[in-house]
């Protein structure tokens, strides 16, 4: 399997075997362990790649994983106010502070019910 193939595989993946995929690229296969890749031709075929090969297709992936990660947030309305809500903590100037009051305070309000 040549680069062009396995990034069509890729891309051919449903979107449970990508997840699985990503899961296995980011914890086994980023490293280039032959550990698991017997049982799917592409993460063998990763694996196999010469390293400018796996240097492009590393850069190649993670930006799909990207736009597939930003495609599903558009498309989940609790995700994307996870994400604005996240966004909003990040934004202050001690987040860890602004959570922990956050958190007291409905734990305050909880208390006076």
């Amino acid at each position: 399997m040549n680069l062009y193939s396995i990034k069509q595989a890729i891309l051919n993946l449903t979107d449970i075997e990508f997840v699985r995929f990503q899961n296995w690229f980011d914890k086994i296969g980023c490293n280039r362990i032959n550990k698991n890749a017997k049982s799917s031709k592409i993460r063998q075929a990763v694996l196999n790649l010469t390293d400018k090969e796996f240097d492009h297709f590393w850069d190649w992936f993670e930006d799909l994983s990207d736009e597939r990660w930003a495609e599903e947030v558009e498309n989940n309305p609790v995700a994307r106010a996870c994400l604005e809500i996240g966004n909003m903590i990040m934004s202050k100037p001690d987040p860890g502070k602004f959570l922990a009051d956050l958190l007291g305070g409905s734990n305050k309000a909880k208390e006076k019910e």
